[in-house]
């Protein structure tokens, strides 16, 4: 399912929500704030929970 997201996206969310990294750290590595990380995060942690609900 993490492979249907933009790589943005799917990095965001393999680093701060599955690796731990602080939304700090992945935003100076991808060269953006951390308000960006977290809007990244929650845009497409709800996508993937809506695509989850809707297979089950």
């Amino acid at each position: 399912m993490l492979n249907s997201l933009p790589s943005k996206a799917r990095f965001i969310i393999e680093q701060v929500v599955i690796n731990g990294v602080p939304e700090e750290i992945v935003a100076k590595h991808l060269g953006i704030s951390q308000q960006g990380v977290n809007k990244y995060k929650r845009k497409y942690l709800g996508l993937l929970r809506k695509k989850i609900e809707s297979d089950s």
